[in-house]
């Protein structure tokens, strides 16, 4: 990684106008990537749903070959100046409108083929409105529509209804890593008493995570590891 220049990326970044420009934030979002990123194998092929910080940390790494960003609208890409971008793609504007709950969620279309080819799959995107009934972010549906992912790490920022959605999703496949935040707001919502159908033991497949020291580390982002990977651990 090119620290002088991912440096120069940053500022500029936390400087515009773009949503996820908080600095205090995007340090969070790097601490919890470079944590994941020291398990990992090189030549990574990323797909993420929703850029900013996160494209930046991607562009910018050695152990990433190519990485591709699905997002909603343009103005929300970071502008890359000082890094070398030839490893990336932004592909805007592929997003359909679901109603669910009487509202308009935002769906990322024709990402299928992006994901299949990609070995890590990063969400963070599009942004949903919020589920009345708990006060969450709808869930997003990207990565339980696809079909094979026995081999993808999954990381997810945030986004409790979508972590919990895929928790069950690959609970059978892949080691599951909550963050602190997800955690929190589901203590929150235990103690609202508002009710999400299911419960932490259904969530969490194996109790030794709980005292995994990558799951204590981890502040935003959860993490999913697939229990037989091909070739993306170190």
């Amino acid at each position: 990684m090119n620290g002088y220049r991912l440096f120069r990326e940053v500022v500029g970044f936390s400087k515009s106008g773009n949503v996820g420009r908080d600095l205090k934030k995007i340090l969070i979002r790097f601490a919890d990537l470079s944590i994941i990123f020291r398990r990992l194998l090189k030549d990574q092929i990323v797909c993420e749903f929703g850029s900013g910080s996160s494209t930046l940390f991607f562009v910018s790494h050695n152990k990433v070959a190519l990485t591709t960003s699905f997002e909603q609208f343009e103005v929300y890409l970071p502008r890359l100046q000082y890094l070398d971008y030839k490893n990336w793609n932004s592909i805007t504007g592929n997003v359909i409108l679901e109603k669910e709950l009487n509202l308009q969620v935002p769906r990322f279309t024709n990402y299928m083929e992006n994901a299949k080819s990609s070995t890590l799959i990063y969400v963070d995107g599009p942004a949903t409105p919020v589920d009345p009934r708990t006060g969450l972010a709808i869930a997003n549906r990207e990565i339980p529509e696809l079909n094979d992912l026995r081999h993808k790490i999954v990381l997810i920022d945030c986004r409790l209804l979508t972590v919990i959605e895929v928790a069950l999703r690959l609970r059978e496949s892949h080691l599951f890593f909550p963050s602190q935040a997800v955690l929190t707001e589901y203590s929150k919502l235990q103690k609202s008493h508002i009710e999400l159908n299911v419960t932490i033991d259904d969530i969490f497949q194996e109790s030794t995570i709980y005292n995994s020291r990558l799951f204590k580390l981890l502040i935003r982002t959860s993490a999913f590891f697939p229990k037989k990977p091909l070739r993306s651990f170190g």
